[in-house]
């Protein structure tokens, strides 16, 4: 049972349009995506899916159509919900965007989560079984208006399989780290199935890793600056490079050695820059920072980024019987780049 109004629903069953004093009403979305005509002037092609549905998309707290998507992060299964909002300009031209859909309540199986304001739930792998997973989502605003869209009744998604790597122990210290970098799409494994945790990591595979991890980073937009003589507008790792100096992770000027390999003195430099300039994050002091025995090797401009992130439990050392070393000189292994890369997005 309906009733039409002017071209447009004004009652379906028993929702009748502005129930909830605004703009809410019956509004309809083609495959998955919000109309930009009336329903009276849409002509369907093959194939094209309808929505037809009780929202509210441009009211202070729009009502969103909500997407779906889960990946694996080391021992956890991260659910990311995000929606489509579109936008009107002063010339009504029309820009969409994406948004998290943050603070609704998301029932995962059996459980139910609340989505943070990344529009994200972390779920431990070993809290789910089988290979797909029931899913549903619910936001309301306290009136009662609905804010999210619900999935079908029968809606599911495809739990992903974590990789694998013959080369990486169940029991290996750096396996979930190594598994969350993967899984975040910072570092990949080999073609022959090995991850390779002992191979040393450059410069530039270094701030490749780190930028790849930033939002909104992308590397056909970086514009070449000649900062160095050794790094050309046409080497893979030239917008990386840029971003870096932009981003006063390094400093620009001569030579930079991109492909030597990466003392372990100037990761550490380089990771508290980033996780102080990029992420804007502050170190918390949370352990104790006993002197590393080798101290005295450690280069003056590093000791002190080298103890924040000793204090912040983001590096530990090598225990050796009279203590802990820091061997700032040795080369940077991918399995130690995993978890202090992990360990900084972990911060708080």
């Amino acid at each position: 049972e309906y009733e039409e109004a002017d071209g447009y629903f004004s009652l379906i069953g028993e929702d009748a349009v502005g129930a909830f004093g605004g703009w809410d009403g019956w509004v309809y979305y083609i495959n998955g995506k919000e109309a930009t005509v009336g329903m009276a002037d849409c002509v369907l092609a093959e194939g094209d899916s309808l929505l037809v549905c009780y929202a509210d998309p441009y009211g202070d707290e729009p009502t969103l159509l909500p997407q779906a998507a889960v990946a694996v992060a080391g021992e956890h299964y991260v659910f990311t919900f995000t929606a489509q909002v579109n936008t009107f300009g002063d010339d009504s031209a029309m820009t969409q965007s994406t948004v998290p859909v943050a603070g609704a309540t998301a029932t995962l199986g059996d459980k139910a989560y609340t989505t943070d304001d990344k529009g994200q739930v972390s779920v431990p792998r070993s809290a789910l079984s089988g290979s797909t997973v029931s899913v549903q989502i619910s936001k309301v605003s306290a009136d009662g208006k609905p804010l999210t869209l619900p999935f079908a009744s029968d809606y599911t998604l495809a739990l992903p399989q974590p990789p694998s790597f013959s080369d990486v122990s169940q029991s290996a210290w750096y396996r979930e780290y190594v598994l969350e970098l993967v899984a975040l799409g910072a570092i990949e494994g080999y073609e022959d199935g090995t991850f390779r945790p002992t191979r040393e990591v450059t410069l530039a595979e270094f701030i490749k890793i780190l930028a790849c991890l930033t939002d909104g980073f992308d590397a056909s937009a970086v514009t070449f600056q000649s900062y160095f003589t050794d790094v050309k507008a046409g080497d893979w790792f030239a917008p990386y490079i840029v971003w870096a100096v932009d981003k006063e992770l390094i400093s620009k000027g001569g030579t930079l050695g991109p492909n030597i390999n990466l003392s372990r003195q100037d990761m550490a430099l380089i990771a508290y820059k980033y996780a102080t300039k990029v992420m804007g994050k502050s170190m918390p002091a949370t352990n104790d920072a006993p002197a590393f025995v080798d101290e005295a090797d450690i280069g003056e401009a590093y000791r002190e980024a080298i103890y924040f992130m000793q204090r912040a439990g983001i590096i530990e050392g090598v225990r050796t019987e009279s203590g802990f070393t820091f061997e700032p000189k040795a080369n940077t292994v991918r399995s130690q780049v995993s978890k202090v890369i992990v360990k900084l997005i972990q911060l708080p």
